[in-house]
């Protein structure tokens, strides 16, 4: 689904009127769910990989704080780093040249929705190598709530074009109450 296109704004509008009608304490769950249909949309096969992904980046911040050996600590980040990398290369570069050469040979089209799902995992990838980063270097704690991890790596308004958000400026925002206001509102739309 792509940002500028009548589905989105049709989807887009879906989920504010459901978000602000929620209860404060289901609007971060709203959005979650949001977030991976958003990323059903683009490609069903790509939600296990983020789903994959979510939970191999949650665990190893996990691993990483509790360590207390610089070694195993260093061991783990690199552990994280390079499972991450390598999970970039293999989708962004193997799939996509697979399914170029297959759109060559073959009357199959390449979709949009796979070129911004490339696109996406990008800036996702790139997200949870900051995040995994920040747990190691101590600026942060790991997140305790894997949902709420899921959350801030998946949220469908910058996971096709960021910004790259870090953990410890975008999980406290979650429980901030949020009043409808019409001029942001507007605002928004210019």
């Amino acid at each position: 689904m792509l940002f500028n296109s009548l589905n989105y704004l049709l989807f887009l509008a879906i989920v504010i009127i459901v978000y602000y009608l929620s209860p404060l304490k289901l609007r971060w769950i709203i959005l979650l769910a949001a977030s991976y249909v958003f990323i059903c949309f683009a490609n069903v096969s790509s939600l296990f990989v983020i789903v994959l992904s979510t939970v191999f980046n949650f665990l190893i911040g996990h691993f990483i704080s509790k360590s207390e050996k610089p070694d195993i600590r260093w061991a783990l980040f690199f552990l994280g780093l390079f499972i991450n990398i390598a999970t970039l290369l293999i989708i962004k570069y193997l799939v996509s040249f697979a399914t170029l050469a297959i759109t060559v040979f073959t009357p199959v089209t390449y979709k949009m929705a796979d070129l911004i799902f490339l696109l996406g995992f990008s800036f996702y990838t790139l997200q949870n190598i900051g995040y995994i980063s920040d747990v190691y270097h101590k600026n942060i704690e790991p997140e305790k709530n894997i949902f709420r991890f899921a959350f801030y790596t998946a949220f469908f308004a910058k996971i096709g074009s960021g910004p790259i958000e870090t953990a410890r400026n975008f999980i406290p925002q979650i429980f901030i109450e949020k009043k409808f206001d019409s001029e942001n509102f507007v605002n928004g739309f210019q």
